[in-house]
């Protein structure tokens, strides 16, 4: 049971360090080194309480607790270093100087104290006046049991949370088949939502481009003379209405390949409902993963084209699918494929949000809590994709629904809430 309690202490003591728990690890550290002094691990476990200890800039602690474990634990040359830099936190430059030189003499092939020696000549240990930039950590644990917890706290934490969303505020969700699943979900919260999916096997950013292009001018080039075959006046009426309606524009990036003529190079938009169709599109055509820039371009224009349908500055919130590309022709594998296609989305979304940060565009992270959080949820929670019907790219009903409530939640008008 000693040893189980121990192992116990040491797995929480090794978790609030890896996840910058500084206080509750030093804490811990202490209590593991007072009820076990006979374990092996008390020599790693006072490293730990100095690591935290200094991380905390608590430099009295850390020089009283270098002083006793350099007498515990003379071999080990750790000491020196903490020491050194407890005396030069404290304006003792001097003696720092010394307790370094002295531990690179003793250990000079240990690389440790030169570095410290130059951080001090350089002013870099905290004497420039500017506070540190907090660091964010991925959470070391192995399985999330909390899946809601994690996002939180990982992912939202110091997040811009702007009063966007009002019980009346009405969508429109454009992109992907993951677009036509929040919207699913937000008209199932009580919103009013005009949903306008192309389809994840073309939806690419120029093929949104032109669809807002066909429903401003018309059918004014190849790609929307296509569209406007295939849709017709009524639909496009319809899609401008939707446009002219919604406060706010959810566009949904699938995917970054797109076919084009092999001969001009101009973007072509087919949409394949038939074998006949598909074998014309993927036989007389080239997939090409497009560019960041062309992605960039896209997305400016397809945000431009929806302000000048509606006459104001909508709101545009910007995701990218978390489905996964569903083949290639391009690559020797659709799972390479998949990771350019959908790390060059992402890029283009950081790069849009830049440029126009201030300008009624935000960047909701549906992509990263499915595809960077969901392979960790434990095995306690349902399957990422395929819970509700076996299909590897569909991403699960639940998750969805927590996507969007969190979405709803961060971006709440809080003054327009009924009071509890």
């Amino acid at each position: 049971m000693k040893t189980q309690a121990a192992s116990e202490l040491w797995r929480r003591l090794a978790a609030d360090r890896d996840e910058l728990r500084y206080a509750e690890a030093a804490a811990l550290a202490a209590e593991f080194i007072d009820a076990w002094p006979e374990d092996d691990r008390r020599r790693a476990a006072e490293v730990t309480r100095l690591f935290c200890l200094s991380r905390l800039q608590r430099w009295v602690e850390v020089e009283a607790r270098a002083r006793g474990a350099a007498i515990d634990f003379p071999e080990d040359p750790h000491w020196a270093e903490y020491l050194a830099e407890a005396m030069f936190r404290q304006g003792r430059t001097e003696e720092a100087d010394r307790m370094i030189e002295a531990a690179i003499a003793a250990r000079p092939e240990r690389t440790e104290p030169r570095a410290l020696r130059a951080a001090f000549k350089a002013g870099q240990a905290g004497s420039s006046g500017r506070p540190a930039r907090k660091i964010r950590v991925f959470p070391s644990k192995q399985a999330f049991e909390d899946a809601r917890g994690v996002v939180e706290t990982y992912l939202l934490r110091g997040m811009p949370a702007l009063p966007l969303i009002r019980p009346d505020t009405v969508f429109m969700t454009l992109g992907s088949c993951f677009a036509d699943n929040l919207a699913a979900r937000l008209r199932a919260s009580g919103h009013e939502v005009h949903a306008e999916g192309i389809g994840e096997e073309v939806n690419s950013t120029y093929a949104n481009r032109y669809l807002l292009e066909w429903i401003e001018q018309g059918p004014v080039s190849a790609p929307t003379q296509v569209m406007d075959e295939f849709y017709g006046p009524a639909i496009r009426e319809r899609f401008r209405k939707a446009v002219q309606a919604a406060d706010i524009l959810v566009l949904t990036m699938g995917v970054a390949p797109a076919f084009f003529h092999p001969d001009t190079g101009e973007f072509v938009f087919i949409r394949p409902r038939s074998s006949t169709d598909k074998g014309f599109l993927y036989g007389q055509h080239v997939m090409r993963t497009t560019s960041v820039a062309e992605n960039v371009d896209n997305v400016q224009a397809i945000i431009d084209a929806v302000r000048r349908i509606s006459g104001r500055r909508t709101q545009v919130v910007l995701t990218v699918s978390p489905v996964p590309l569903g083949g290639t022709t391009e690559f020797h594998s659709a799972a390479v494929a998949d990771c350019i296609s959908k790390s060059t989305l992402r890029l283009a979304c950081h790069e849009v949000l830049a440029a126009r940060a201030r300008d009624g565009v935000v960047y909701w992270p549906s992509f990263e809590i499915v595809r960077w959080f969901g392979p960790h949820f434990g095995p306690g929670l349902p399957r990422v994709y395929g819970n509700d019907d076996g299909h590897s790219r569909h991403v699960s009903a639940w998750l969805v629904d927590l996507i969007v409530d969190l979405f709803l939640e961060h971006y709440a008008d809080r003054q327009s809430l009924p009071a509890a």
